[in-house]
């Protein structure tokens, strides 16, 4: 690796430059297991697929929970604020149409 600082070459494992002094991370290779990809939030695509169609978020989260957690969870986090959202609009066109036929209802002599 080399000095941020000087830009001389380095041990990989060192804690400071041997040239200039200025204190260094090593750069360790990453854990067994892990991918090198973004694991950050959905994308709006993919956040809008998830809500639009629930199930999908759900599958999404059973297929990520394990290599990419923080897509899992973002995923079953749009699934069920869609199936709430789905719910609260059944519900209201529910009452929306009971009252419609309730207040519709004309008796004849």
């Amino acid at each position: 690796m080399y000095c941020f600082n000087c830009g001389k070459n380095i041990n990989d494992r060192a804690t400071s430059c041997i040239h200039c002094g200025v204190r260094v991370s090593p750069v360790l290779p990453p854990r067994e297991g892990y991918a090198l990809r973004d694991q950050g939030p959905l994308d709006s695509l993919l956040s809008l697929t998830c809500f639009m169609q629930p199930t999908l978020g759900i599958i999404f989260y059973l297929i990520w929970k394990n290599n990419s957690p923080t897509r899992a969870k973002a995923a079953m986090k749009w699934a069920v604020i869609g199936i709430s959202v789905q719910f609260a609009l059944i519900a209201i066109g529910m009452l929306f149409a009971t009252s419609f036929m309730s207040s519709a209802y004309i008796a004849y002599p």
